[in-house]
């Protein structure tokens, strides 16, 4: 629950879990899309951990840095040194997106926006959902950022800096970026938004 109550465990190691990196949801569908980084590989399940099905395996050393959903368009991304977009079945996927060191995606449905990590240039960037139009967003505090999360009603964008031990916003225009939390945090790596609730998890 929201409140950190009534947890259980979907996918554990007696699956084949080893290192999960990152998640994505598709309510709609009523599936959880995850990467790991110990076996290289994207998977699917329900959202009651049933129904777990590998979509994408890759090779020893290469794995996918962070992983999106695109439930307007029903779209799957995900990302190491280039962006790939695909059905959610990983079907149909192109190259988007060409970088180094890619990772840590969020797409805003709202705007039609996608954001990710540079780990190479230290910045944070977007652009289309298709991949045109990019632009620098975030050049401070990005060399470390983790996870992102948008609240698109009150036009702040949020990211984690693991290293930093905060977690920073900025103005969806790029301005007024500020840190979220005093004092300091223990490596946050992940955060989500309720937008109804006006609540941050992390």
């Amino acid at each position: 629950n929201l409140d950190g109550s009534a947890v259980e465990e979907i996918v554990s190691s007696s699956a084949g879990l080893n290192h999960p990196l990152a998640i994505a949801l598709h309510p709609a569908t009523g599936k959880i899309y995850f990467t790991d980084t110990g076996i290289q590989y994207i998977k699917r399940a329900n959202l009651d951990g049933s129904n777990l099905e590998s979509l994408l395996t890759f090779d020893i050393g290469y794995f996918p840095n962070g992983v999106a959903v695109d439930q307007t368009n029903n779209k799957l991304y995900w990302a190491r040194d280039t962006i790939f977009r695909a059905d959610l079945d990983t079907s149909n996927s192109q190259a988007i997106i060409f970088g180094t060191h890619l990772g840590s995606l969020y797409v805003d449905e709202v705007n039609a926006k996608l954001y990710w990590r540079d780990v190479t240039n230290d910045k944070i960037l977007r652009g289309n959902l298709d991949g045109s139009n990019t632009e620098d967003f975030v050049t401070a505090d990005a060399d470390y950022s983790g996870g992102m999360a948008a609240d698109a009603a009150n036009s702040k964008f949020y990211w984690c800096d693991w290293v930093g031990s905060n977690i920073h916003h900025v103005g969806l225009d790029g301005t007024n970026k500020q840190n979220r939390f005093s004092p300091a945090l223990v490596t946050p790596e992940a955060a989500a938004i309720d937008a109804d609730a006006r609540k941050i998890f992390f």
